[in-house]
């Protein structure tokens, strides 16, 4: 440790100096004092002619210390502070720098020179800047012939292992199969595998073109060694998944060859058929019945073979369709209308051969029980007693007026076996 030591004398321009009194920053009242420790040290001197005051500022230095520690490997970039601070110290850089820090980026040999009033000191860092080890095996690769391949482990390592123990930077070899290597340095292990394949040229048979009913899924399979596939559908898998039908086309590569192959897949539509909802029958014509379907083959149950048949009567009903890929059958019930009669509100007897007679008129399934006309004044003139319907408008063979008769018709409705009347005027005109 380097001390120093300041003796301090402060003297008045004054003639008087004898006058003078002394007030230091210590407390002391001399007019000089010793002082053995760093600090600020401060005196006020006064005397009849006025007062002076003054400061110094003493340092306590020690010889330089630095050390930038161990030699240092880097495996990548790096930026390195290297720090030789002292108090009240000089440098000098082995770059030439004057600074107490030098910032280094870059592999070298780096010393300072550091100096104060008390001595001085240097220290040296090498640094070594490296990388992991690069393999140079390349990519896999396919041979369709026979062959000969000197591998190269890669470089910047410093040993060398491959799978089969070699320690070589380099190996050579002439069959196919899978390889390694373990390349070693100061900074790390890196591996790496490359495939050897030898191959023949690609072989494919998608099979023949297939036909389905309904919906399908279809798999294919084009897997060769060391090839690419590219399908269709635009698939690049060796196996691929088809559910719509069309033309499925396969091409395969390998560095050996190309090979094509396709196969046409049908999509053949199942029979189907569809009868209207459930109904009742109340039409005097019938009911004709219309049956979708996709099929040209069809049969219902009353042998009828077109698409619309007229069903006169109640009943169940089925239709069957089919073709080569199925069958399919459809049923509808028919039920009786609920029966009733309705009349006209007029008619003209004048033998025109439209319109001439009144009669209830049947809807359904119903019996006509009784029925009877009567004139204004309520007189029987027409009775369904003999069995005939048709009144022409006669009364025991004279024509009747015109005007407004009326009739009473009761029927019976046979679905629900009830009776009903049914009551109203009708207009006679000629």
């Amino acid at each position: 440790m380097c001390l120093l030591f300041f003796y301090l004398f402060s003297s008045l321009c004054f003639e008087d100096v004898q006058g003078a009194n002394y007030v230091w920053s210590t407390g002391n009242l001399t007019q000089t004092i010793n002082v053995n420790a760093a600090g600020i040290y401060w005196v006020i001197i006064s005397n009849n002619c006025g007062i002076l005051t003054d400061s110094i500022v003493l340092a306590q230095y020690s010889t330089p210390v630095v050390s930038f520690g161990n030699d240092t490997l880097y495996c990548s970039a790096f930026n390195r502070l290297l720090n030789a601070t002292n108090a009240g110290a000089s440098y000098l850089w082995s770059t030439g720098s004057n600074f107490s820090t030098l910032s280094v980026n870059a592999a070298g040999t780096y010393w300072v020179n550091v100096s104060n009033n008390c001595g001085n000191a240097i220290d040296t860092i090498t640094i070594t800047q490296s990388s992991l080890p690069v393999s140079l095996l390349g990519t896999d690769t396919l041979y369709g012939t026979n062959f000969s391949r000197i591998l190269n482990g890669g470089i910047n390592a410093t040993s060398y292992l491959w799978n089969d123990a070699t320690t070589n930077q380099s190996i050579t070899v002439n069959q196919a199969g899978t390889f390694w290597v373990q390349l070693n340095n100061s900074c790390g292990t890196v591996s790496d595998t490359i495939h050897i394949v030898q191959a023949a040229p690609p072989q494919v048979n998608l099979g023949s073109d297939t036909s389905f009913c309904g919906n399908f899924s279809i798999s294919f399979d084009a897997s060769c060694i060391a090839c690419n596939y590219l399908w269709s559908n635009n698939a690049v898998t060796p196996q691929v998944s088809i559910s719509i039908p069309g033309m499925v086309i396969v091409n395969v590569s390998n560095l050996c060859g190309v090979i094509n192959d396709s196969v046409l897949i049908i999509s053949e539509p199942i029979p189907y058929v569809l009868l209207p909802v459930d109904t009742m029958l109340c039409e005097p014509a019938g009911y004709y019945i219309l049956a979708y379907t996709n099929a040209s083959k069809i049969l219902w149950s009353t042998g009828d073979t077109s698409l619309l048949i007229n069903i006169p009567s109640a009943g169940v009903y089925w239709v069957d369709v089919n073709n080569q890929y199925g069958v399919d059958v459809d049923t509808i019930t028919i039920s009786e209308c609920p029966g009733e009669y309705i009349m006209p509100n007029a008619f003209s007897p004048n033998a025109d051969g439209r319109n001439d007679f009144l009669f209830p008129i049947r809807i359904g399934n119903a019996d006509l029980v009784q029925y009877d006309i009567y004139n204004r004044w309520g007189q029987l003139v027409f009775t369904y007693a003999d069995g005939d319907i048709n009144w022409d408008g006669t009364y025991y063979d004279m024509p009747c007026s015109i005007g407004v008769y009326i009739y009473i018709v009761r029927y019976r409705d046979n679905v629900t076996g009830s009776v009903f009347m049914l009551k109203g005027n009708a207009t006679l005109v000629r």
